[in-house]
């Protein structure tokens, strides 16, 4: 295991990771940690892709969700690397990440306005964002 990383490098082969980096993705997590199972285990296992940065699709990177519940600050998010929404609550981790709300409780989260016309005159850009995906 030359880079460290908690692979050897015949499961480095195997995975198609680099045998060279030890984050052959860059997320912040190593690759021996990554599984790829789709299943969080622990934070020795995460279930994670080594080759995805962002196993969930949801604009963070892996090593930033830590899958705690707690969102500490958006290095550590406490977000699930293997849900997109985490809480359910149909706003993505980093949606709610970036606007300061913790993304592994449904209960916090930005309040929208009820119209398109509400919206614009809130003058809150997020809420445009989320009637314009809406309509689409």
């Amino acid at each position: 295991d030359p880079d460290n990383d908690g692979s050897v490098n015949i499961q480095e082969f195997q995975r198609k990771t680099n045998p060279q980096e030890d984050d052959t993705d860059d997320d912040g997590l190593k690759d021996g940690v990554e599984t790829n199972t789709g299943t969080w285990v622990s934070a020795a296992s995460t279930g994670t892709d080594p080759l995805k940065a962002d196993t969930d699709g949801d604009g963070l990177k892996d090593g930033v969700e830590t899958n705690t519940g707690a969102l500490v600050s958006v290095n550590n998010t406490g977000s699930n690397p293997l849900l997109g929404d985490t809480d359910g609550d149909t706003y993505s981790d980093f949606d709610e990440v970036m606007l300061g709300f913790n993304p592994s409780n449904a209960s916090q989260h930005p309040v929208v306005p009820a119209t398109y016309e509400a919206a614009v005159q809130a003058d809150n850009p997020s809420h445009w964002l989320r009637f314009e995906e809406s309509a689409v």
